[in-house]
C-alpha cells in the first residue's frame, strides 16, 4: 500500500496561488517499485522477500508473487493516487472540497449605493449591459479595471476601498466585462489567494477565474471533446479575456491565434484579422486546434498546452529527446523560456478553473512521465495491468527561441 504522499514534484514552482490546488495537481504516493528482468514493472508495498519469491500488495492487483530470481532491482517511486488508490484519492479531494454552500455576500450600507449612476450600473449589470455599467461607475470616479503594480499587501488600503473595487468587480462580471472584472482581483486584489477557496473565499477566486464567454466555450469545448476548463485558462493567460487584442507577434483574439494557423482549423471559412476578433469565430478555431493538440498528446494537458504555445512540432520533437522525462522534469526542460513559463500558467489556472467549477473531476489528472510506455502484461491471474514508470534522463541546457519562432 501507498507510504506517505509526496508534493510538487522536481519543479515545485507553479503559481497557482493557493496551496490546496498545488497539492492537488501533483496528488502522489510514495510506494514500491518491482522491476522484472523482462521490462515489466509492478507498484505497491513489498509485504515479504526471500530468495524465492517477493510478495507485493497492489490496490488494483491485490496481492501478487513475483518470481525472486526475475526480479531485477525494487526500489522506491513517486506514483499517481489515481491509478494506485482511486478510492483514497477520491476521499482525500472530498474531504478537502466541501459541498459548495457559498453565504450571501453583504456589505455594509454607505451613501454610493443611493447614487443614481450607481443604481444605473446594477441593473445595466443585470440586464447584461456591461459596458454601459462600466461607464456609470467611470464617472463616479470609481476603478474599472485592476492594476498590474497595486499594493495589496495588508493594510495598504482601507477595507471600504477593497469593499468598493469587489462591488465593482461583481458589477462588471455580471455584465459581462470578463477582461475589466477579472483584472480587478487578479491584479489589485490578489489578496484573495491567500484565502481557501471555499465559501466567500470560493466568490472571490470565481470572480478571478470567470466562466467567460459561458455560451460560446461550452458548445465549442464539446464538439472538439476537450475540458471547457482548459480552454479558459488558455484564453484567461493568452488575451485576458479581451476579444480584439493583438500581441506584438500578430497573434489575434480570444484565443490569440496567428491567421496562418486558424486558416488550418477553419475548415475552409475565409479567415482574416478582423474575422478573429469576432468571439465567435475566434473560439471556433481556436477550440479545434486546442481539440487537436489534446488528440496528438493523448489528453496530455502540459503537451496540449506547450504546443499551443509552441507548435505541435516542437513538442514532438522534444518529446523525441527525451520523452523518457518525468513530466515535471520535462516541463522543466522545455529549451524556450517563453513556452516554458506559459505552459506552467496555464496548467496552473486549469487546475483553479477545475477545482472551482468542476463538481465530478475538480483535479485533473495529468500523467506522471511526459511520454509514458505502454503498460505490460502483469504476471498470474489478475486482469488489471501493472503501472510503468518513466525512466530517468538528463535535461539539455536551456535556450531562449526567437519570438516569431516561439508562437505557433
Amino acid at each position: 500500500m501507498p507510504h506517505a504522499q509526496c508534493h510538487g514534484g522536481k519543479a515545485g514552482n507553479f503559481r497557482l496561488g493557493a496551496a490546496v490546488v498545488l497539492i492537488l495537481a501533483s496528488l502522489c504516493v510514495r510506494a514500491d517499485q518491482v522491476e522484472m528482468q523482462n521490462g515489466d514493472r509492478y507498484v505497491g508495498a513489498v509485504l515479504s522477500m526471500n530468495a524465492d519469491v517477493v510478495v507485493l500488495q497492489n490496490e488494483v492487483l491485490g496481492t501478487v508473487k513475483l518470481p525472486r530470481g526475475k526480479v531485477a532491482r525494487i526500489t522506491m517511486a513517486p506514483v499517481a493516487l489515481a491509478e494506485t488508490a482511486p478510492k483514497q484519492r477520491a476521499a482525500l479531494i472530498r474531504e478537502l472540497r466541501p459541498a459548495p454552500t457559498p453565504p450571501p455576500w453583504t456589505f455594509s450600507p454607505r451613501p454610493l449605493f443611493g447614487e443614481a449612476g450607481f443604481l444605473r450600473a446594477v441593473d445595466l449589470a443585470r440586464m447584461g449591459q456591461g459596458g454601459d455599467a462600466r461607464r456609470e461607475l467611470a464617472r463616479l470616479g470609481l476603478e474599472t479595471a485592476g492594476e498590474r503594480r497595486a499594493d495589496d499587501r495588508p493594510g495598504a488600503r482601507r477595507d471600504d476601498d477593497d469593499d468598493v473595487l469587489w462591488i465593482t468587480a461583481m458589477l462588471l462580471d455580471k455584465g459581462g466585462m470578463w477582461s475589466a472584472a477579472h483584472s480587478i482581483p487578479r491584479y489589485s486584489l490578489t489578496g484573495y489567494r491567500r484565502q481557501y477557496p471555499a465559501g466567500l473565499g470560493a466568490a472571490r477566486w470565481r470572480l478571478a477565474y470567470p466562466r467567460a464567454f459561458p455560451e460560446l466555450v461550452a458548445k465549442n469545448a464539446r464538439v472538439n471533446g476537450i475540458p471547457e476548463w482548459l480552454q479558459l485558462a488558455i484564453m484567461r493567460e493568452e488575451s485576458a479575456f479581451s476579444p480584439r487584442i493583438e500581441s506584438f507577434a500578430n497573434a489575434v483574439g480570444l484565443t490569440q491565434m496567428l491567421v496562418k494557423t486558424a486558416r488550418r482549423f477553419s475548415n475552409g471559412a475565409a479567415v482574416t484579422r478582423e474575422s478573429l476578433m469576432d468571439p465567435a469565430k475566434n473560439l471556433e478555431y481556436g477550440s479545434r486546434f486546442l481539440g487537436f493538440l489534446w488528440t496528438r498528446f493523448a489528453k496530455a494537458a502540459p503537451l496540449a498546452i506547450a504546443g499551443y504555445n509552441a507548435g505541435e512540432n516542437a513538442v514532438d520533437r522534444w518529446l523525441a529527446e527525451r520523452g523518457n522525462l518525468a513530466m515535471d522534469e520535462f516541463m522543466e526542460s522545455i529549451p524556450y523560456d517563453e513556452t516554458r513559463n506559459y505552459t506552467k500558467r496555464v496548467l496552473a489556472s486549469y487546475f483553479a478553473y477545475s477545482w472551482l467549477y468542476d463538481g465530478k473531476n475538480p483535479v485533473p489528472i495529468v500523467p506522471l512521465g511526459a511520454r509514458p510506455r505502454p503498460a505490460p502484461t502483469p504476471v498470474g491471474p489478475a486482469k488489471a495491468a501493472a503501472l510503468v514508470m518513466p525512466a530517468k534522463a538528463t535535461a539539455p541546457a536551456k535556450a531562449t527561441a526567437p519570438a516569431a519562432s516561439a508562437k505557433r
